[in-house]
């Protein structure tokens, strides 16, 4: 036990924080169950990043209506974070859907790009999907969102 702490430590001594993001969007045909039809969103959300390129991401998003996605993932940046004005990434984890009158977990899935205007203020773009089965039903909006990212 006390070693593989003491394997974990120069790692989690690593970690940095990444950035944040607060992006809008808009999905696919296909809403949640108990999700409004609109299809307009707002999320936002955090990165931490282990070195410049590996790391974790944790989101909120709202959906038109009662629903709510939790969602938490892996994070890989495609260029080296403190360097790169063109910042692309792929990102893919666990989300949950919630509203008042249902709840699923599943998964999600994305790529998008930061567009550094300053060394702590850029644009965001990405496109990201997700799926819950709630008793049985799945869903798949895919979603064009642009938005912010700060450091």
């Amino acid at each position: 036990m006390v070693l593989a702490v003491g394997a974990l430590t120069p790692a989690v001594a690593q970690l940095r924080w990444g950035g944040g993001f607060t992006v809008a969007g808009v999905s696919g045909s296909r809403p949640l169950p108990g999700a409004a039809e609109s299809p307009y969103h707002l999320a936002t959300g955090g990165e931490l990043l282990l070195g410049g390129h590996l790391g974790v991401r944790g989101e909120l998003i709202t959906l038109e209506g009662p629903t709510v996605v939790l969602s938490a993932a892996a994070v890989a940046r495609l260029r080296d974070w403190e360097r790169a004005v063109m910042q692309p990434f792929l990102l893919g984890g666990y989300a949950n859907v919630g509203s008042t009158t249902d709840g699923a977990h599943g998964w999600i899935v994305g790529a998008g790009a930061d567009y550094l205007l300053t060394d702590r203020f850029g644009l965001r773009g990405e496109a990201v999907a997700f799926e819950a089965r709630p008793a049985g039903v799945g869903a798949w909006p895919w979603t064009v969102r642009v938005g912010v990212s700060f450091r």
